[in-house]
């Protein structure tokens, strides 16, 4: 219970009632992997099953301990701006300690910020739930450069307002992805259907009606008048088979399978499907300039852009600047690259995208991300891509 962590922490009532989230965070902290709780004869104690060693220590003990001591002699006023900052700088300063320091100004280099440890960290600060919303990584990420620019500019931390509306503008971002990937969808089935008996599957497109028709429909509309003169165009309406919501456009000879254009080039751009021969589907894209909604049934790309929003995996660097791939969900870590889609930021040029979001956050004193000079130096350096295209 929150009274026993008040206990064990040794939290005062009298000087320490501002403090109390402190031993709310400790007891709500997960232990670390491998570290289970057990209770012998009333004593609590943990046991460790990588190693097989037990502690009577909690192994957060240490942490929130220091941490209590910290805010004591800060005193942050109990309000969550305050206190998020706080807990970040405390997260920031213990990284960035006086042997660092020493180290960085005899040559060495500042340790890495953007782990998983720190990221996590980072999730129970500003207290969201990067399983169910996996694309606040990269918020998270941008924050832990920002505010470590700030510790080692010696500077205190703040606009801790402006990453919540950051987080905010990305959650509208993905919304409007998601909305656009279900009107997508209506479409689509609509356009299956045959507009006359909305039963049938539509097999015919009449150019002058610009509609659709199963077989039984079209004859009989057509069978006097002017309409016996419309020109009729066979319409292929499978579905892709690897997303199963997109009109397919393409079919791959030596796959056998239909696709839609944004499973075709997700699953042909590497290895030896990349010499895979597609065969066009003309019939239905033939008619795009005569029916509005056959564009945008066709695909907009929004479920693509979920897909990698919402993927559980996360590329981080390690000490040596290699690529670490880890799963939020399943806690797992690896070298190879996973077949599964990565997660990236979701471009700029897509509905604002996360440079967008970033300069609509309504903070005034905004300091510039590290990484933006050291991109732009790329684009200008005139060895890139950029510059040989």
């Amino acid at each position: 219970t929150l009274k026993e962590y008040i206990r064990y922490i040794g939290f005062d009532p009298e000087t320490d009632e501002d403090f109390v989230w402190i031993c709310e965070a400790f007891r709500s902290e997960p232990l670390p992997p491998n570290f289970y709780q057990y209770v012998s004869e009333s004593r609590v104690y943990w046991a460790d099953a990588s190693t097989q060693e037990t502690t009577w220590k909690h192994p957060h003990y240490d942490k929130y301990r220091q941490m209590l001591q910290a805010a004591r002699m800060q005193k942050p006023v109990a309000h969550w701006k305050s206190i998020m900052a706080f807990r970040i700088e405390y997260l920031l300063t213990s990284i960035f300690t006086w042997e660092v320091e020493e180290a960085v100004q005899n040559g060495g280099e500042y340790p890495l910020v953007e782990t998983v440890d720190n990221v996590l960290e980072m999730e129970r600060i500003f207290g969201v739930d990067i399983k169910n919303e996996p694309y606040l990584v990269h918020v998270l990420k941008r924050a832990l450069r920002h505010y470590a620019n700030a510790i080692k500019e010696k500077r205190r931390v703040k606009d801790v307002e402006d990453f919540r509306n950051l987080m905010n503008r990305y959650r509208d971002l993905v919304g409007q992805f998601e909305a656009m990937r279900e009107e997508e969808a209506k479409r689509v089935a609509k356009l299956k259907v045959c507009v006359q008996c909305d039963e049938n599957d539509a097999v015919l497109f009449c150019d002058q009606c610009k509609d659709f028709f199963c077989q039984g429909c079209f004859d009989r509309l057509h069978a006097r008048g002017r309409r016996a003169n419309h020109r009729r165009t066979w319409v292929e309406m499978g579905m892709c088979s690897e997303c199963v919501e997109s009109i397919a456009l393409f079919h791959c000879v030596q796959c056998a399978d239909l696709y839609c254009r944004d499973c075709y080039q997700e699953w042909h751009v590497r290895g030896g499907r990349r010499n895979h021969i597609p065969i066009v589907l003309r019939s239905f894209n033939s008619q795009t300039h005569m029916l509005a909604d056959a564009t945008p049934a066709m695909g907009t790309g929004a479920a693509k852009v979920l897909a990698q929003a919402r993927s559980p995996w996360f590329v981080f660097k390690d000490e040596n600047n290699v690529n670490l791939y880890y799963n939020i969900l399943t806690c797992e870590s690896r070298r190879d690259m996973p077949l599964a889609i990565i997660n990236e930021p979701i471009e700029e040029n897509r509905g604002g995208g996360l440079a967008a979001g970033w300069s609509a956050a309504y903070g005034a004193n905004m300091f510039p991300d590290p990484l933006d000079g050291h991109q732009q130096a790329i684009k200008n350096g005139g060895g890139g891509m950029e510059s040989s295209l």
